[in-house]
C-alpha cells in the first residue's frame, strides 16, 4: 500500500509544531525572568525574617569586632543593639535598598559576571538614599564625610572585594556552571535559535505551497502566545486570590504576570498575523485559479 508523502510530512510538522510551541513558551518564560525585578520580593522577604533571632543564634568570630566598630564610630551617639539593627533593616527604604543589591547580584550571576561585588562607592550611594534611617540609628545628623567613614568601616569589616558573585557561590558550596547556564542569556539565545530553526523546518516541510508553509509556522507562535497570555491572566488572578490569605510575597506575582501577558500578546499577535496573511494569500490564489 503506497503512502502519500504529504501524510508523514503533516504528522511530522504537527509533532514539530507541538515541540516548537513548548520551546517558545520556555523562551517567553526566560524573557519574563530576565525582565522582572525581584527587588520587591527581596524587600518583603527581608521584612518577614526574624533578623534579631538570626543574629543572636550565630556566635560569629567577628561579632564583637563588628559591634565594637559600629558603636565606636565617631558620629555615633547611640549604643546599637540587635533589635536596633532589625528595626533599621526592616525600614521600608532600607529593605528596598538591600533588595536592590540582591537583585544586582542575581543579574550579575545571570550575565556571567562572577567578579561583580558591591563597592564602598555603592554603599555611600545607598547610605545617602537612606540618610534619615541612618540618622535615627546613630541618633545623629550624618554628613557626607560621616557616610564615607561608615562605608569605609563596613568595607574594612566585610571586605567587599571578597563578596563577589563567584566568592559567594563558593562559600555556599554551589556548583556554578549548571545553575548559571540554566538562567543565563546563553540559554535564552539557544532556545531562541532552536525555535527559529524548528519554525523554518516546519515551513520547509510544506515548501510545496507557501501559504501552507506560513500557516504551519504561524500556528505554534500563536499557540505559545495564547498559552503565555492565559498563564499571565491566571497569575494575576492568583495574586488577587492569595495576597490576602497567604504571604505578602504573593502580591509580587503581578510583575511576572504583567510581563507574561505582555509577551504572550506580542507572540500571539505575530502568530495570528502570519496565519491571517497565509490564509489571505491562499484565498486569493484559489480565486485566481478559479478565474483561469
Amino acid at each position: 500500500m503506497n503512502i502519500s508523502p504529504a501524510k508523514p510530512n503533516a504528522v511530522l510538522s504537527a509533532f514539530l509544531g507541538i515541540i516548537t510551541t513548548i520551546l517558545i513558551c520556555v523562551f517567553i518564560l526566560l524573557l519574563v525572568v530576565f525582565n522582572t525585578s525581584v527587588t520587591p520580593v527581596f524587600k518583603d522577604l527581608i521584612q518577614d525574617i526574624e533578623i534579631e533571632e538570626i543574629l543572636e543564634s550565630y556566635d560569629l568570630e567577628q561579632d564583637y569586632y563588628i559591634w565594637y566598630q559600629l558603636n565606636g564610630l565617631p558620629f555615633n551617639n547611640a549604643y546599637i543593639l540587635y533589635d536596633d539593627i532589625e528595626d533599621f533593616i526592616k525600614a521600608d527604604a532600607v529593605s528596598e535598598e538591600i533588595g536592590g543589591v540582591l537583585d544586582a547580584y542575581i543579574r550579575a550571576f545571570t550575565s556571567g559576571d562572577m567578579d561583580y561585588h558591591i563597592t564602598a562607592e555603592d554603599v555611600m550611594g545607598i547610605a545617602k538614599n537612606i540618610r534619615p534611617e541612618l540618622n535615627g540609628l546613630f541618633e545623629n545628623q550624618l554628613t557626607n564625610k560621616d557616610i564615607e567613614t561608615l562605608a569605609m568601616t563596613l568595607d574594612d569589616i566585610l571586605d567587599f572585594s571578597a563578596l563577589s558573585v563567584g566568592g559567594v557561590m563558593d562559600d555556599f558550596g554551589i556548583d556554578m556552571p549548571v545553575p548559571h547556564f540554566l538562567v543565563s542569556k546563553v540559554m535564552l539565545w539557544i532556545i531562541g535559535i532552536i525555535c527559529t530553526g524548528l519554525l523554518f523546518l516546519i515551513a520547509f516541510l510544506r515548501r510545496g505551497y507557501l501559504p501552507d508553509a506560513f500557516l504551519a509556522a504561524g500556528i505554534p507562535v500563536a499557540a505559545a502566545g495564547v498559552i503565555a497570555f492565559i498563564a499571565g491572566i491566571w497569575l494575576d488572578a492568583l495574586t488577587d486570590t492569595l495576597s490576602t490569605t497567604v504571604s505578602s510575597l504573593a502580591i509580587h506575582l503581578d510583575g511576572p504576570a504583567y510581563h507574561m501577558m505582555q509577551y504572550g500578546f506580542v507572540f500571539a499577535a505575530a502568530g495570528v498575523l502570519v496565519i491571517a496573511i497565509s490564509l489571505m494569500v491562499s484565498s486569493l490564489s484559489k480565486k485566481a485559479q478559479d478565474l483561469n
